[in-house]
């Protein structure tokens, strides 16, 4: 059973953009002097921007293919799931690096507050990852879908 195409655009754009919104308000909050977690914050930025990203996509295919039935642009859909690729790297990388540095300073007892801890970094830097991994799979679906029924443009100099 398919899901109807409105309603299905209509959850991706609503989840995305709660992304974009909640990523804002975090690099503005923790940028901010009270919590000063600058780790935190910029990974909270870049989960935004990624969301943005996913929205972008999302609106893209929706419009392109089902309200214009037009071709996808083959090369634009690569450039997208190598930007997921790229950001998933950087999303596990952190993630990796801030929990350890958050295990060191717990084995260390070095108690740093709640709020300045090297843990909501790493979750945030994992809130990356998934909106990664999000664009780069959306992408490559459609990449996939492409072929099958000719519904792509590929754009060579």
């Amino acid at each position: 059973m398919r899901c109807n195409p409105s309603l299905l655009f209509a959850i991706q754009v609503a989840y995305a953009s709660v992304g974009v919104v909640v990523g804002i308000i975090v690099c503005i909050a923790f940028l901010d002097k009270t919590f000063g977690n600058t780790h935190a914050a910029a990974w909270g930025g870049v989960s935004g921007g990624l969301a943005f990203l996913n929205l972008t996509l999302y609106v893209y295919v929706f419009v392109t293919r089902e309200k214009r039935g037009r071709p996808l642009n083959f090369n634009l859909l690569v450039a997208f799931a190598f930007e997921g690729a790229v950001a998933t790297g950087a999303g596990l990388g952190g993630f990796v690096a801030y929990l350890g540095l958050g295990i060191d300073d717990s084995v260390h007892h070095h108690e740093p507050s709640l709020v300045k801890s090297w843990y909501v970094a790493s979750v945030w830097s994992f809130m990356t990852l998934k909106w990664g991994l999000s664009t780069f799979f959306f992408a490559t679906r459609k990449l996939r879908q492409a072929p099958l029924d000719g519904s792509y443009i590929a754009i060579t100099n």
